[in-house]
């Protein structure tokens, strides 16, 4: 937006300003000369010229120093002083200058004289820069909306994955099977995991519906969600909740811990020889959970976010940075909870 596609309207505008203030001027200080009327046109432009390209410099640097629709009133102002001096300095170099050349009929380096070319320079400037102004506003303006409305479709989009991903058909398709298998070794532990199943879908369609969820509903879900994953994996895999009551209320964007979970079954190896215990806590500074580092050296892209998009999502949704890290071969996990969240004590 610094840039300023103004080449014709110098180009006649110059000319154009020139004429109409010297037609303004000529009753005061040469009337009836019309023979001195190009000769104060031709020095006139050259010197109109420089002050509109000084101006027009320091335009685009205060534009650059103070951008944006934020900064339209101290950009105004910054400009209206710089054109100030632009124009008080030009118009006393141009009288200077007439007085040197000894075209005038008589003297006009005069406070008088500069004082209306003064007046008249600012109101043609003031104009002049109004429309630069008003070309700039409507202009960013309209950058503005597009980007508000690249957002929103941005927005939209990465909700759309997320909502595919909460109904991931990989998920659906591990819990059908081994509803199946179950059926015919365990009924009793079958019809409890359909219960679960049917628990997890209900917390899916409401969490669509929220942007933010306490602690305690992202607990409960997870009982029964690590249910389904625990009678999938075996006793392999496991996952201890720890957090204290009074953090229950704590809130935080919904599904944070699915996804969590997602993302230690997908890229760690769980087996019988190399369980994985996933052990869940809570303290001021957030959510932390802590498990074996024991990564899969293949891992299958199932559709589910990987870290850096589950780090990404969260500090777009809470403003504040979810860390991974390897302590003692061990991951650490810390999701900070929104700031506003109550803790009791």
């Amino acid at each position: 937006m610094e840039q300023l596609n103004d080449k014709w309207f110098r180009i006649a505008g110059i000319p154009l300003s020139v004429v109409m203030l010297l037609l303004a001027e000529m009753p005061f200080f040469f009337p009836g000369r019309w023979d001195l009327l190009w000769k104060y046109t031709v020095v006139s432009i050259v010197f109109t010229g420089l002050i509109w390209e000084n101006a027009r410099h320091f335009l685009i640097y205060v534009r650059r120093r103070l951008p944006g629709l934020e900064n339209t009133q101290r950009r105004v102002l910054t400009i209206f002083a710089g054109f100030l001096v632009i124009i008080a300095i030009g118009q006393a170099l141009l009288l200077l200058f007439i007085e040197w050349l000894a075209i005038a009929p008589g003297h006009v380096l005069t406070w008088k004289a500069w004082f209306i070319n003064f007046l008249l320079s600012l109101f043609s400037v003031i104009v002049i820069a109004s429309i630069y102004e008003a070309i700039y506003f409507f202009g960013y303006y309209k950058i503005t909306l597009q980007r508000t409305e690249h957002l929103k479709k941005e927005q939209a989009q990465k909700h759309l994955e997320a909502l595919k991903n909460r109904v991931n058909p990989h998920f659906l398709f591990n819990s059908l099977t081994t509803l199946s298998a179950l059926i015919g070794e365990d009924g009793p532990r079958a019809e409890r995991f359909v219960d679960e199943l049917s628990k997890v879908y209900r917390y899916l369609l409401r969490a669509n519906r929220q942007r933010y969820l306490p602690l305690a509903d992202e607990l409960v879900f997870l009982q029964s969600y690590t249910f389904l994953l625990e009678t999938r994996l075996g006793p392999a895999f496991e996952v201890r909740s720890s957090v204290e009551p009074r953090f229950f209320e704590c809130k935080l964007p919904p599904l944070t811990l699915q996804n969590l979970l997602d993302y230690l079954v997908r890229t760690q190896t769980i087996a019988p020889e190399k369980p994985l215990t996933a052990e869940i806590s809570a303290n001021e500074n957030g959510l932390t959970l802590i498990c074996p580092h024991q990564p899969k050296t293949v891992w299958i892209d199932s559709g589910n976010m990987d870290w850096a998009e589950i780090s990404a999502t969260y500090e777009q949704q809470t403003g504040r940075q979810a860390v991974q890290a390897v302590v003692n071969n061990r991951l650490h996990f810390r999701l900070p909870f929104m700031q506003e969240n109550p803790v009791a004590v």
